[in-house]
């Protein structure tokens, strides 16, 4: 009833029997591993974290699930194995996720490659909401902005724009929320007796059924390259 390939191990991780689907992996085929004692096949690493789960299922009669690393011929894995008991035995699903793992790692190095580059060029991202009239922006201008999610009423942020700077800025917002996202906006704020540049885009659109519209983009302070 499961498309997990399964794996039967008395307690002392002998594999007594298994059912190999959905996993085309080289290692993994009854020919290697029937009759033969996983646990000592198991890399150190893998094994310090697999090893107290299988005791914990054997010994509590309790299940397990979690996610490994296999390190096997200078490749790695990644599998989620899910353990229960059955009869004094142990059943295991196995689940190869390294596809799913490697995308995940690459991810996180992209998002921590753009958090740099956002850092060096002082930028940051904005979300306007229509129905709300709120301005959510973070990042890492060095204005107002941080980390955390920041929030001020629109009519609290034109307060900050310059006079001279509001009519561009409130136009150039129009425009954007009727969909016309081609052009950025240059314009100054006047916080804590200084005046910064700042430099907003938006690249991102979305209309409600209710007619509530919201758009997003990036916001940077220019303030250096004036």
């Amino acid at each position: 009833m499961v498309s997990d390939t399964l794996i039967l191990m008395d307690k002392d991780g002998v594999c007594v029997d298994m059912a190999v689907h959905n996993v085309d992996l080289w290692f993994m085929n009854e020919e290697r591993l029937l009759g033969k004692n996983l646990l000592n096949l198991l890399p150190p690493v893998t094994y310090s974290e697999f090893y107290p789960e299988f005791k914990k299922v054997l010994l509590r009669r309790t299940k397990s699930v979690r996610n490994y690393e296999l390190m096997l011929r200078d490749d790695t894995y990644f599998f989620k194995c899910i353990m229960q008991p059955y009869g004094d035995l142990v059943l295991c699903q196995y689940r190869d996720i390294t596809e799913r793992s490697q995308r995940k790692l690459e991810l996180e190095k992209k998002n921590h490659e753009l958090n740099e580059i956002q850092k060096a060029a002082l930028i940051g991202n904005w979300q306007y909401d229509t129905q709300t009239r709120i301005f959510c922006y973070a990042g890492h201008t060095g204005i107002m902005c941080s980390e955390e999610v920041q929030h001020i009423n629109m009519d609290n942020y034109l307060e900050l724009i310059l006079p001279e700077d509001r009519k561009s800025f409130t136009g150039w917002m129009k425009e954007n929320l009727k969909g016309k996202m081609e052009n950025s906006v240059d314009y100054r704020i006047f916080l804590q007796g200084n005046i910064f540049y700042i430099r907003l885009k938006a690249f991102a659109r979305e209309r409600q059924k209710d007619g509530n519209v919201t758009i997003e983009g990036y916001i940077q302070n220019i303030t250096d390259i004036q």
